[in-house]
């Protein structure tokens, strides 16, 4: 199963439905001050963030010291639009994955 960040997505959505958890689909945001201390501690990176042109599920934010960070999926988006500042954490190393090589197109957006 090569493309499945879709699936994990609507998996996750289905399973808090079924648990009586309603739609939620995101992970709550961080209070104003545990992200400036989580910035201020270096947890957390700030950044601008930038959603592929290949691929809608796929975005990068681009921090201060000049790099990108990949960022992979709608859930780990959370509700980010092109052109938001964002703080991100960096995930483990074992986390990490690369660009999928798909042209991904949103149908039905109207």
């Amino acid at each position: 199963m090569e493309d499945n960040a879709d699936l994990l997505d609507k998996i996750f959505a289905y399973e808090n439905e079924a648990d009586g958890q309603g739609r939620t689909m995101f992970p709550e945001h961080l209070s104003h001050e545990q992200l400036q201390n989580g910035i201020r501690s270096g947890k957390y990176m700030k950044g601008t963030f930038q959603v592929s042109r290949e691929n809608y599920t796929e975005a990068s934010v681009h921090v201060a010291n000049g790099a990108a960070w990949f960022i992979q999926g709608r859930i780990n988006c959370n509700r980010a639009v092109n052109g938001d500042i964002v703080a991100v954490e960096l995930l483990p190393e074992e986390e990490w994955t690369c660009p999928q090589k798909i042209i991904r197109v949103r149908h039905n957006c109207f």
